[in-house]
């Protein structure tokens, strides 16, 4: 094995010497051209294509091309052009569900429901009771006036209306998740239905006493029960409007 250090060593290695000698041989030449010479290649200008015209439409020189052609709808700043429909002025500025207002959801009190449910039983029969009084038995009003008896057919058939309407609104709530009616007109309601029924069955039992115990008296009678259970059912409820006020407003 010869030394790689010897001087006059004869390379019997690589084509281009170890990688220990300084003097490399020359570089072959390859006939590529070098990229700071000038290239011996000749640049022909190719034609410019000729535009192609239809027999309808003019040469694209001769029209006035804008940049704003078809900028916003299609086919803008044509003679064609999507004409600019108005926005209609009950149209939603946002979609989505409404900003909380600060509300927060009370479910409904169950006791006041049941007062509800009684009153709208007491004004069914009453008014059952009044109507059927005279069919069933087949005798006129045995008062000197009938003006209270009807009177109250009046009252009971507006508290049936109220009363279904809590009753049905209570279930809403329920389901819904909405608030609850406001307080000042359940109020104002509910006293005038106090009233109403209040001037009925007192003037009944003071002024129209019915005790020669025929079936007309009987379900008279009856129909007066009713009416009695009604006044205090919505004398309840009023006050149980009165407390629940106030105790919102402590809060």
């Amino acid at each position: 094995m010869s030394n790689p250090f010897a001087q006059h060593n004869q390379s019997q290695g690589p084509r281009f010497g170890n990688a220990y000698e300084n003097d490399l041989p020359p570089m072959s030449s390859t006939g590529y051209n070098n990229a700071w010479e000038e290239s011996n290649k000749t640049e022909y200008t190719a034609p410019m294509p000729e535009p192609i015209h239809t027999k309808d439409a003019p040469p694209l020189h001769h029209q006035q091309q804008s940049a704003y052609k078809f900028t916003g709808t299609p086919y803008a700043n044509q003679e064609h052009h999507y004409t600019p429909v108005a926005t209609h002025e009950n149209a939603k500025p946002s979609v989505g569900p409404k900003p909380w207002n600060g509300e927060t959801y009370q479910p409904p009190h169950q006791g006041l429901f049941w007062i509800r449910f009684i009153l709208l039983w007491a004004s069914v029969g009453h008014l059952g009771f009044a109507a059927g009084a005279r069919p069933f038995s087949g005798q006129q009003v045995p008062f000197y006036s009938s003006g209270c008896f009807y009177y109250l057919f009046a009252v009971a058939a507006l508290s049936i209306l109220w009363s279904c309407f809590l009753v049905l609104h209570y279930f809403y709530r329920r389901v819904a998740k909405k608030s609850q009616i406001n307080r000042p007109a359940l109020f104002l309601i509910d006293f005038f239905m106090v009233a109403m029924w209040g001037v009925g069955v007192i003037v009944e039992v003071v002024m129209f006493r019915c005790t020669d115990g025929s079936k007309f008296c009987q379900f008279y009678d009856v129909s007066l029960f009713f009416g009695w259970v009604a006044f205090i059912g919505y004398i309840v409820a009023l006050l149980f409007d009165i407390f629940t006020e106030c105790c919102r407003k402590r809060r």
